[in-house]
């Protein structure tokens, strides 16, 4: 559902760290420590609290 993958070249894009939400196309995201990683992804999951709670209902 959330995924967050290190550096490669992405349609549109240079080579960077990028984050895939549910179906969407890539976004970039600047990896700086894991402690940041850990905070951003914790955060997506709460803000998408509802699509996740949906999905899982399938």
């Amino acid at each position: 559902m959330i995924r967050f993958d290190n550096a490669h070249r992405i349609k549109g894009h240079k080579k960077r760290d990028h984050k895939h939400m549910f179906e969407n196309e890539a976004q970039e995201f600047e990896f700086i420590s894991p402690k940041d990683l850990i905070d951003e992804l914790l955060k997506l999951i709460d803000d998408n609290r509802r699509i996740i709670n949906e999905i899982k209902r399938r």
